[in-house]
């Protein structure tokens, strides 16, 4: 939906900003749904806008390819650095876009440090092996399919699987006997998984 000056999103923005005594706000942007606001943000301040791109927003199933293609050019076109988490995110942007930066995926080492607090989390009466899987679950994402293949071929494993459920999803690994499906976590519980 298209935004105005006069918007409760843009005045929200703007409260925050004159509230927290901002001086040079930067507005990071990581999904092109805040494109109205975005372009309206352009429109009426001088904040500089940074695209970080951290998935193919077009390929999700659940959203119009079209509709999402459209406001991510916008989004791109008003920004002053485009960041990508993958290789082939920054070469797709980088044809539109003249600062295009590739930034993978990184990871908190001292976070998930041995030691790190946390042993035990799993439930009792896991042995043997166990494979572990932490992140979305949505099927476009992730491939039940394969895991429960796998998982029906290593019946001595214990695949535990952390992540918002996702009815697919867990409907097809409730087939398998060696799988757990622990749910969300919070980030401050993840390494007594991992």
């Amino acid at each position: 939906e298209a935004c105005d000056a006069a918007s409760p999103e843009m005045h929200g923005l703007l409260s925050v900003i004159d509230s927290l005594r901002l001086r040079c706000p930067l507005l990071l942007v990581q999904s092109p749904f805040w494109e109205p606001l975005v372009s309206l943000a352009v429109e009426e301040t001088d904040f500089p806008v940074v695209y970080d791109c951290v998935d193919e927003h077009r390929a999700w199933p659940t959203h119009d390819r079209e509709r999402v293609g459209s406001a991510e050019e916008l989004v791109v076109a008003a920004s002053r650095l485009v960041t990508a988490s993958s290789a082939a995110l920054a070469e797709r942007l980088a044809a539109s876009h003249w600062n295009v930066h590739h930034v993978g995926n990184g990871c908190d080492p001292d976070h998930f440090a041995p030691g790190g607090g946390g042993a035990g989390l799993l439930r009792p009466g896991i042995e043997g092996p166990i494979a572990g899987y932490v992140g979305d679950l949505a099927p476009w994402v992730f491939d039940a399919d394969l895991v429960a293949e796998v998982a029906n071929l290593c019946p001595d494993w214990t695949f535990v699987i952390v992540g918002p459920p996702h009815e697919e999803v867990s409907g097809r690994l409730a087939e398998c006997a060696n799988v757990v499906e622990v749910g969300r976590v919070p980030y401050r519980l993840l390494p007594g998984y991992v």
